[in-house]
């Protein structure tokens, strides 16, 4: 009788601490949602175009550039629990993601005109897309990780 309580106990406890690891680690989590992984990804506001900064000498004119263009886009694709989130993505042509691996191992992003090399824990890979079309990728690691970028 001892023995089945600390069991069930023991269950129940690792089955909480699960949960929180569950809901902690994956922001966009909902318990009322459907899928626990969001369908399209959020564009963050531009960063800062290197004509702007305090290192640009007065009499120097801004030439047009991707960095200056508005229309220009850039969002991000995180690398977590072996998978990449989203795992589809559509985007315009011109648009520049970023994958970020916050997993504890190394990662990679690999397919037609995309390789990023290693990724290791913490560090980042930007790509431009620029032609249109359906874009499959990998990690080359571990291949069962998959992705898709749509580029319109």
């Amino acid at each position: 009788m001892n023995k089945a309580l600390i069991t069930v106990v023991t269950l129940i406890v690792v089955i909480g601490i699960l949960y929180y690891a569950y809901t902690t680690l994956m922001p966009n989590y909902s318990a009322t949602s459907s899928s626990p992984l969001p369908q399209t990804a959020s564009v963050p506001p531009e960063s800062p175009s290197p004509e702007s900064s305090q290192y640009a000498s007065p009499s120097a004119t801004a030439s047009p550039s991707a960095d200056m263009n508005p229309s220009a886009q850039s969002t991000n694709i995180t690398i977590s629990n072996f998978s990449f989130n989203p795992a589809t993505l559509t985007i315009p042509a011109g648009t520049e993601v970023t994958f970020t691996n916050n997993d504890s191992v190394t990662h990679t992003v690999t397919g037609t005109n995309l390789d990023s090399g290693d990724i290791a824990p913490g560090d980042s890979y930007k790509h431009v897309f620029t032609d249109p079309g359906t874009y499959g990728y990998n990690c080359s690691i571990h291949p069962n990780m998959k992705g898709t970028i749509i580029i319109q």
